[in-house]
This record gives structure tokens, sequence and C-alpha cells, in this order.
């Protein structure tokens, strides 16, 4: 016997003499006689309210006396045989969420769901960097600023050219490197400090994503946190680096935020080192 494609209920394949439920999935441990049992001696009472609908074909005998009745579930709607509902157990299964999950079945964020998150926490770390490290950068473009405005006051062409591209020798500085140190700080700072918290940045708390090692839910243990957030910060310091070098890295890092598109786990590069997945929903209490 083919297995059917709908809930409902069939012949069961080990007994022919009675019928057995079909959640849809599984064939479930509810079944019935598929005839009607002999009359007795006591009159039959006929029911208050009758089926609202009668099979035409009635290939199970239903007309020949009591209907059978489906199995009562948790979230199971009356009178809707084939149409459980989200959520709803048939017996003892339950309804899989759709699409890529982690192994214990928590459905994983989207794509466009991390990268808003992302564009929310590089600007609140951003605006942390210029807090606390505005003065070093500013110091270390100084005297770039002051000839690009020379150049603009004197109407200088050529030399307005030479200083827009001799910014780049401006950031190699003691000042400059303070501004980046500072701002590598409060990057791991505010990465690993919310994960093993909240399990989530703020950015993810706005998109109502979190994160979680694959195997294990809750926020993350400090060492995990860490190791997730050490290529990020490898790639944002060595990216600094002209020429080759820099430009390698930097295609790194745009690979390292593509890489969930095509993964069938949903991780970034990132992610694969730590062991670790973004979910829907908040992070679940540390087990």
């Amino acid at each position: 016997m083919s297995t059917p494609t709908a809930a409902g209920w069939y012949d069961d394949p080990e007994h022919p003499d009675q019928l057995r439920y079909f959640d849809g999935i599984v064939w479930t441990r509810h079944t019935t006689p598929r005839a009607t049992r002999p009359a007795t001696t006591a009159p039959v009472v006929p029911p208050a309210t009758p089926p609202t609908a009668t099979p035409t074909n009635d290939p199970y005998g239903w007309r020949g006396g009591s209907t059978p009745t489906p199995p009562t579930g948790a979230g199971q709607p009356p009178n809707q045989w084939g149409a459980p509902q989200p959520g709803a157990q048939w017996g003892t299964y339950a309804a899989r969420p759709a699409g890529p999950t982690t192994p214990d079945g928590v459905p994983l964020a989207g794509w466009w769901q991390r990268v808003g998150a992302y564009i929310i926490d590089a600007l609140i770390s951003g605006i942390l960097s210029g807090i606390f490290g505005g003065y070093f950068l500013l110091k270390a473009l100084q005297p770039w600023i002051d000839s690009f405005t020379e150049a603009i006051r004197t109407n200088d062409t050529a030399g307005l050219d030479k200083v827009s591209a001799d910014l780049a020798s401006y950031m190699t500085g003691g000042n400059f490197l303070a501004f980046v140190a500072i701002t590598m700080v409060i990057g791991l700072a505010y990465h690993v400090g919310f994960l093993t918290k909240k399990g989530a940045t703020p950015g993810k708390m706005a998109l109502g994503i979190s994160v979680r090692e694959r195997e294990r839910p809750g926020p993350l243990p400090v060492l995990v946190a860490m190791r997730r957030y050490a290529l990020i910060l490898a790639l944002n310091v060595f990216s600094l680096v002209p020429g080759a070098i820099g430009f390698l890295l930097s295609l790194v890092g745009i690979a390292d935020y593509l890489w969930p598109l095509w993964d069938p786990r949903k991780q970034a590069l990132h992610d694969k080192i730590a062991g670790t997945n973004v979910v829907r929903g908040k992070a679940a209490p540390r087990p």
C-alpha cells in the first residue's frame, strides 16, 4: 500500500480489519475498527446532532454505523481532521519548522536579518569609537586637514589633487594607531560582552535574532565569543595594510559576510571557526 499524501483515516497497513490514522507525516498509534460492531439487544440511540457531512463513496463502511473520530491532540481544531495547525502535535509527533534549523530544531536567521543587524551594530560601535577615540583620529588627520583647507583657500588645483592622493600617508602615525587600537578594543568588548550576557548584540536584538552554539542553546561562553570575533578583528586590522595584502584581506571579509547565502548550515566563516549559528528569536537560557 502506498503512503498517503494527506492526513486522515486509511486502511491499516498491518491489520486490514481496522483503520489507522495518518497525520500527514507518519502513521500514528490511533486505530478504529474498519466495520461497525454487530448490533446488541439494547436499542441504539440516534445521535442528537447528525454529522454535517457524509462521504459520497463510503469506502470504509461509515454509513453502516458510527463515524470514526480522529485522535484529539494539543491544538487540534474540531471537525478538521486533515488540517493540523502550526505547532500542533498528533500523538507524539510535532511539526518541524520549515527551512534550515539547528540540530535541535531552532530556525536559523535569514541573511538579510544578519545584514540589518550588522549595519546597526556598525553604527553603534562607530559612534562609540568616535566618542572614545575621536581625539586621536583628529590629531592624526590635522596636518592633512590643514593642507586640504589651504589648497582650497588658494585655489591650488594641483595641490588639492596631491593632498587628496596623500590621505593614506597620514594614517600611519602614532595617533592614528591609537585610534585603531581603541576601535578594536571597543569592538571586542561590544560583541563579546553582549553575546556572553544577552546572546545577541543590540543590532541582533532589534532584528529579533540571536547567536548560540550550534549544538547547544544559550548565550555564548567567553572563549567561544572571542573565537567568533577573532576573524573579524584580524580582518579589520590587516585590511589597513596598504597594497595587495590589504586588498586580498578585504575580499576575505566580503566572502565572510556572503558565505551564509550558500552554506547549508547558514554559517559565516567566523561562525564556522566558533561553531555558532545565528538563529531566530531571543537567546534561550543557558542549560
